[in-house]
């Protein structure tokens, strides 16, 4: 059987691609069930990967979301 696990940072892009895409469905694949997301401004708290997928899914934005990876870092070092 074929190994399928991934390096961290082959996640972390796979999920942001994910996010580029604006295909919000795909997303949650890359986060666990207990995942918390915070929103510092508004103060807001998502709880779980599914509350994460609709925020995004539902969110008003005024067209497609546009994620961009500048920089990755992997405990204080690097990639």
């Amino acid at each position: 059987m074929e190994n399928k696990t991934m390096e961290p940072k082959a996640v972390v892009e796979a999920y942001w691609q994910a996010m580029q895409s604006n295909d919000f469905v795909k997303t949650p694949r890359w986060l666990s069930d207990d995942f918390l997301c915070d929103w510092p401004t508004s103060g807001e708290r998502r709880e779980g990967r599914v509350n994460f997928v609709e925020i995004h899914r539902r969110y008003p934005a005024a067209g497609p979301w546009n994620v961009d990876i500048v920089r990755l870092l992997e405990q204080g070092g690097r990639w």
